[in-house]
Formats: structure tokens, C-alpha cells, sequence
């Protein structure tokens, strides 16, 4: 029984070595303002930054439409799928079940923005009238 006696000693003065590191740590600390740690993500939630963050677009939604009105103003006539391609690769869509899909959703809601030229082929209403078509 002396041999669990003595177990229990040692472990009690363990503790309480490190009940007085707590202290000591607690007494350093006191009199300074807690700190928040919030570790640093995405507006979308992705492991990389997306170029949107700094533009004020504040949903996944104002993002993507933001997304589709740039590439299609700079390359005017574009394929859906590389629309997805594009989207996808600013981190903002690729998770969900059926991307496309999704991407169709989202561009249903912009719908007066855009013109479908057949064939999964789009562009921008006003890229039209700026080409004089």
C-alpha cells in the first residue's frame, strides 16, 4: 500500500508544480487586455483569398454575379462551362453538388444583364450595344 501512497504523493506535488506555473502565468497577464485569436479566412470561406474581397461585394451571390459581369466584359462571348472554369478558379463556387446548376441559378437572377447566344454561349447585354450589334 506504501508503494500507492507514494504514488499519489508524487502526482500531488506534480500538480501542484503546475498549479504554481498557472499562477505565475495568470499574475503576467493580469492588468492586460484579452486578446481575440480569430485565424484569417476568405469572405467564401476558401483556403485562398479571392480577388472580391476588396471590392465591398458582401455575399457569395454579389461575388459571382461580380465575377460573371467581369469575365464576360472582358471577353465578351463566353461558354458557360468556362464561366464555371473561371468562377471556380477564384475559389467561390466547386463545392456544391452540381456546379453548373448552380451557376445557372445565379445567372438566371442576372438574367437582364445577360444575353444567351445559344449553344451555352453568353455575354453581356451591354457588350452588344457597345459593339454596335
Amino acid at each position: 500500500m506504501s508503494a500507492f501512497i507514494n504514488l499519489l504523493r508524487s502526482e500531488i506535488a506534480r500538480l501542484e508544480s503546475q498549479l504554481t506555473h498557472a499562477r505565475a502565468l495568470l499574475e503576467s497577464y493580469e492588468g492586460t487586455e484579452p486578446r481575440e485569436f480569430r485565424p484569417a479566412k476568405a469572405a467564401n470561406g476558401a483556403s485562398r483569398p479571392i480577388p472580391f474581397q476588396s471590392m465591398g461585394a458582401d455575399s457569395k451571390e454579389q461575388k459571382v454575379r461580380a465575377a460573371i459581369r467581369d469575365l464576360l466584359r472582358e471577353r465578351g462571348l463566353v461558354h458557360r462551362k468556362e464561366i464555371l472554369e473561371h468562377i471556380k478558379g477564384l475559389g467561390l463556387m466547386g463545392h456544391e453538388r452540381n456546379p453548373l446548376k448552380s451557376l445557372g441559378v445565379y445567372m438566371n437572377r442576372i438574367r437582364v444583364e445577360l444575353s444567351p447566344e445559344g449553344a451555352g454561349m453568353w455575354r453581356l447585354r451591354d457588350h452588344e450595344k457597345g459593339e454596335g450589334a
